[in-house]
This record gives C-alpha cells, sequence and structure tokens, in this order.
C-alpha cells in the first residue's frame, strides 16, 4: 500500500482531526455518486478505496511514528468489521452494513455508533439517537460520536421549532408533511456527512 500520509495528503503525524478533515474531504471528493462516466466512477470506487485503507491504517495506529500519541476508531477484535461497516455506509448500502453489524459480539462504543448511523438513514430516529448516545456515554472523548449526537438534536430541535406552530393543521394526519420529510433528510444528511458520505450534496 502506498505511505498512508501522502494518500491524504497530509504531514506524517497531523493530528486526529487534522486526519478526520482530510479523510472527509477526499471522501466527498471522490464519492463515485459525483461521477457520471462510468469509467470515471470506477476510478472514483479505486480510489475511494485506497483512502479508506490510509484512513484506516492510520487509525489503526500502525502509521503513527514512535512517540506520538495513539488514537483513532478502529481498535479491538473488530477493526475489520467496523472499516467494512464504514465503506458501506458510505456507499448507502445500509443493509449490508446492518447484517455486518448483526454478525458482531462485541457492542462496543463504535458498534452503537455505526448502528446509530444506521438508523438514522433509514429515519428511525429515536432509534438512532438512543445508539448514539450509548456511544458518547461509552466513549465521552470521542469529538465524531459527540459531533453527530449534538448534530441530530439540533436537527431536531430546530425542526420542533419550526413545525410547533403549525401543529394543529396537521392533527388526525396520519401521513408524513413535508416538514417531516424534510427533517428527516437533514437528521441522514447529518449521520451520513459524520462518515464521510453526503446524502444531500447540497448543502
Amino acid at each position: 500500500m502506498n505511505d498512508p500520509w501522502k494518500v491524504l495528503g497530509i504531514k506524517q503525524g497531523a493530528s486526529a482531526e487534522e486526519v478526520k478533515k482530510a479523510y472527509r474531504d477526499l471522501v466527498k471528493k471522490y464519492h463515485p455518486d459525483r461521477f457520471q462516466d462510468p469509467a470515471a466512477k470506477e476510478m472514483a470506487n479505486e480510489k475511494l478505496t485506497e483512502i479508506n485503507q490510509a484512513y484506516d491504517t492510520i487509525s489503526n495506529g500502525s502509521a503513527r511514528p514512535e512517540g506520538s500519541a495513539t488514537g483513532g476508531n478502529y481498535t479491538g477484535s473488530g477493526s475489520q468489521e467496523f472499516y467494512q461497516v464504514r465503506l458501506h455506509l458510505s456507499s448507502r448500502n445500509v443493509d449490508e452494513a446492518e447484517r455486518i453489524l448483526d454478525q458482531m459480539t462485541e457492542n462496543n462504543a463504535e458498534w452503537y455508533f455505526l448502528r446509530g448511523v444506521c438508523y438514522s438513514m433509514r429515519g428511525w430516529y429515536a432509534m438512532a439517537r438512543e445508539h448514539l448516545q450509548n456511544a458518547v456515554n461509552m466513549e465521552p472523548s470521542n469529538a465524531e460520536y459527540r459531533n453527530a449526537l449534538n448534530q441530530m438534536d439540533a436537527s431536531s430541535q430546530s425542526y420542533r421549532q419550526r413545525t410547533t406552530p403549525f401543529a394543529g393543521r396537521t392533527a388526525g394526519n396520519s401521513g408524513c408533511s413535508m416538514c417531516d420529510m424534510c427533517s428527516c433528510m437533514m437528521c441522514s444528511d447529518c449521520c451520513c456527512e459524520s462518515l464521510g458520505g453526503d446524502c444531500i450534496p447540497c448543502c
């Protein structure tokens, strides 16, 4: 594999936040949905695989220079499974991501985080928030988990503020209003972006 630091375009020993920012920017840049030409889409897929491998290597700590701080999300026996789950979620393949999570026996903080993202992408926001909160409770210092939870709470609060004055208009309506659908999309986009994807490209 190529030098993971060069693949992400960052200097060796960069901070965890710098690594995550570089990773997310590159995933957005090379996301296959941005390309129409089949050859370009295939190239983007190959590049995305290389980017994910580089991020995984650095996050595992195997690419960290001696004496630097350890860190990252991929630790423990489930590291490769979590890596595969993130790949599937970045491609919006929720079914396959959930299949891998269902087979895992170690329900650590990252498991709850990724399960929460799955629920969010399906529009099951109560379950999503519960699992994101579990992840934060287990690893309070993890910025990725906390940011996802905060973004979901902020989107939910914004939705309630916008829709409360109109609550009477939808009483008795068993279907989803346009506000319901917009709020669902916003929450999904927040969680998806935390993994480097983008449900709503314009936002």
